[in-house]
């Protein structure tokens, strides 16, 4: 009885909350999580994460994403590994997110590698981190594959296998990772690559470009800049290297697309600008690429 009367309780926190009213929702939630509700719990430990309802606390939402992660509530355990990571506090984001790792949850086991990977409150182990991406990839994160890709990429973990680098990075841009996309142009483009194709580097790059990925959007720039692979094309190059610069600071990009900006005259810039505007429109950088470019 007491059971069904939380349930019904608990959906009246979540309507509360879905209509902005937090107070109300914060109230029930506290209500119930005292009495030991793992959702309960979570919940309330969210809104204190986000701010919702009440001033942003991070120390209160660890609490709560605690008291219900020693239930086993999986997303608990989660945001509780996220919360101590946002605090450099690996050690303890590491022991949380193991415990949903070691019964199969994907993003634990990408996380757990991640911290591995980069050595994180551990020491760094590519052998463990490649351990528990493969354990995710194998299971569809993107993230996880496209690491895999980096790992067989850089022979880190693992003997260096170009080819099985490039399997592991299609497999996370098929689903629209756009970082799998960007390493899939560079790995086209370099040199030191045994699979180098400069026609699937410019095709990689533009994929990732026109998802927002400002490394692909500058490289893709420079491409064009040098005529590498394309025909050179300064205007394009400018363009590219703007829209990049406006997503995200980076030194290296402002001082290429200064020195670039400072070589152009009032008119090639002007072009610069319109061709700009098509790139940023949503969906159409591939289709302005072609337009403005002789990329077939």
């Amino acid at each position: 009885m007491l059971t069904t009367k939380l349930k019904i309780y608990f959906n009246e926190a979540i309507t509360a909350f879905q209509n902005g009213e937090y107070d109300m929702a914060m109230r029930i939630y506290n209500e119930i999580a005292v009495l030991g509700h793992a959702d309960a719990q979570f919940n309330l430990a969210s809104m204190y994460s986000e701010g919702r309802g009440v001033a942003a606390d991070l120390k209160e939402a660890a609490r709560w994403y605690r008291l219900a992660a020693a239930q086993g509530h999986v997303a608990a355990q989660l945001h509780l590994g996220c919360l101590y990571g946002t605090m450099d506090n690996f050690e303890e984001a590491l022991k949380w997110f193991k415990l949903p790792a070691v019964k199969g949850n994907a993003d634990a086991q990408y996380a757990v590698g991640a911290i591995y990977y980069n050595g994180q409150g551990t020491d760094q182990d590519y052998k463990k981190a490649l351990k528990w991406f493969q354990l995710a990839a194998a299971q569809g994160n993107a993230t996880a594959q496209c690491q895999m890709g980096k790992l067989y990429s850089y022979g880190r973990g693992v003997v260096q296998d170009f080819r099985d680098a490039a399997k592991w990075y299609k497999l996370a841009a098929a689903q629209g990772d756009t970082d799998a996309m960007y390493e899939l142009g560079e790995f086209s483009r370099e040199d030191t690559s045994a699979v180098r194709n400069l026609k699937e580097a410019i095709k990689w790059y533009q994929m990732a470009a026109a998802k927002g990925n400002i490394k692909a959007q500058f490289n893709l720039g420079r491409m064009y800049f040098d005529g590498y692979g394309v025909p050179a094309n300064s205007i394009v190059a400018y363009a590219l290297w703007t829209l990049a610069s406006t997503g995200q600071h980076n030194d290296h990009i402002m001082e290429n697309w200064t020195e670039l900006g400072t070589s152009l005259s009032q008119d090639e810039l002007k072009k610069a600008a319109a061709v700009l505007c098509e790139l940023a429109k949503p969906g159409n950088l591939i289709k302005a690429l072609k337009q403005y470019t002789s990329v077939k």
